[in-house]
């Protein structure tokens, strides 16, 4: 009992859908089959595929391989109506499937157009009642799109189109009565072009076409008036209007705007791309949202705005930095008798040395612990050694903290043996501002302080002071 339970479980279960190698793996060897006259064992495995296959409608190819193989095994076992079948699946996949008659024997060719005739006629009759459903319900849409799609191969739906040129006729009319022109024109037209004779359609599409006209006159006026006093807004709601119908009538309409538009935005760029050029971005925002605001839709004019620069934004600004005045130095240029603390002379002070173990920059750039100590200078005398000055750049967050503010930043500094400064310290000011200064100090260059014993390091303590004003 449970073994037949199993079994029949598993017969219910649906089929695998198969890979596509797979299925041109077995079609490959059914076909083999077949030329080995093994009917019965090519069907076996056609049908599997055959089965596989059902609701993919993507792999139609195969489908219609699988229904051919297993065609041409019913003829090889004689089984005609069989054939035929699988043949008329075929032609209901694909209409325009055809037997090549150099490769098939004349009965097989013969017994596919019969079954491509027979498909036809189902084909056909099964357009004439959605048409005639669609006719009875009312629903022009349908039964156009029937008639449009089926009638070039399915001749006797012309039997139908006086009526359903009626039904286009009444629903344009209802269109015009509540002053829907556009979708009047429309039904007006498809009656007229599937039945000509039918004269009041003819007539309402002419009424509605001059009105249509008159009105497309007073939009037009509309729109030039709205575009000439740059209200962009309502010209372009009124361009999308007009664009929403899609008729063809409106084609010559929106070409006259679409060139007026053009017209605007040719200088526009232009003037864009000269406000990049010559680092003004405020101007180029300024015209980047005048643009914005005259094209209709995003998409208007992709051509001439492909041809906008990208702004680079230039560096910021260099701030008025302030230093102390540099007083005049000995006149034998050595400061080996300067106090450590007052800066006065004094013939037997012994330089002091700084705390950490001072540094300086050989000639290949690279530092080495000095082996003397490093002097106290005032910042007025060790400026006046200045050769080399860099001035501080600030990022846009430091330069809004400067705003209106005129702040102090003290450089404690270290000037090397050979002019280049280790800035110890900086402070007086957020980290911005004084990691900005501490930068630029650090690439000044000075003129080496010297005593009898050659250059020795001095440290400082300068005060910067920044405004932005």
């Amino acid at each position: 009992m449970m073994v037949f339970v199993l079994a029949l479980l598993i017969t219910m279960q649906p089929p695998q859908v198969a890979a596509p190698d797979q299925v041109k793996d077995t079609l490959a060897r059914a076909e083999a089959l077949y030329f080995e006259a093994k009917f019965n064992e090519s069907i076996q495995l056609l049908l599997q595929v055959n089965e596989a296959l059902k609701g993919q409608p993507a792999r139609v190819k195969e489908r219609v391989a699988a229904k051919f193989q297993l065609a041409l095994a019913n003829m090889g076992l004689n089984n005609p109506a069989a054939a035929k079948s699988f043949l008329m699946e075929i032609y209901a996949l694909d209409p325009d499937f055809t037997v090549d008659s150099q490769q098939f024997s004349p009965k097989v060719v013969t017994l596919a157009n019969d079954a491509k005739t027979e498909a036809g006629a189902v084909r056909c009759k099964t357009a004439m009642e959605e048409a005639r459903k669609d006719l009875a319900g009312g629903d022009s849409s349908a039964l156009l799109n029937v008639l449009q799609t089926m009638k070039p191969k399915c001749p006797d739906l012309a039997s139908i189109e006086p009526e359903g040129a009626e039904l286009l006729y009444k629903k344009g009319l209802n269109d015009y009565k509540q002053g829907f022109l556009q979708g009047a024109v429309q039904s007006f037209r498809a009656a007229v072009r599937m039945s000509p004779k039918h004269e009041m359609a003819a007539q309402y599409l002419e009424l509605t076409e001059t009105r249509l006209q008159v009105a497309g006159d007073r939009v037009m006026l509309d729109w030039q008036k709205n575009f000439q006093t740059r209200q962009f807004k309502q010209a372009a709601a009124v361009y999308r209007q007009i664009a929403s119908f899609n008729d063809p009538g409106n084609t010559q309409t929106l070409n006259m705007m679409g060139s007026e538009y053009r017209k605007a935005l040719d200088p526009l760029v232009e003037s864009f791309n000269k406000a990049c050029a010559s680092g003004d971005m405020s101007k180029g925002d300024e015209i980047r949202e005048q643009i914005s605001e005259l094209i209709p839709e995003p998409s208007f004019g992709a051509d001439l705005r492909s041809k906008m620069v990208t702004c680079t934004p230039p560096p910021p600004p260099l701030l008025p930095v302030t230093l102390p005045v540099a007083t005049t130095p000995p006149s034998d240029n050595r400061v080996a008798k300067l106090d450590p603390k007052s800066s006065a002379t004094s013939p037997k002070a012994e330089p002091k040395s700084s705390a950490p173990a001072a540094t300086k920059a050989n000639a290949s750039g690279s530092k080495s612990v000095s082996s003397k100590p490093c002097f106290q200078m005032d910042s007025q005398l060790a400026l006046h050694r200045l050769k080399q000055r860099v001035e501080p750049t600030f990022t846009p967050q430091a330069l809004s903290y400067l705003t209106n503010n005129q702040v102090t930043v003290n450089v404690k500094a270290r000037i090397e043996e050979n002019g280049n400064v280790t800035v110890i310290g900086a402070t007086g000011a957020n980290a911005l501002v004084s990691n900005a200064v501490r930068s630029a100090v650090e690439l000044w260059k000075f003129t080496p302080a010297m005593d009898e014993n050659g250059a020795r390091c001095v440290e400082t303590e300068i005060p910067i002071v920044i405004s932005r004003k």
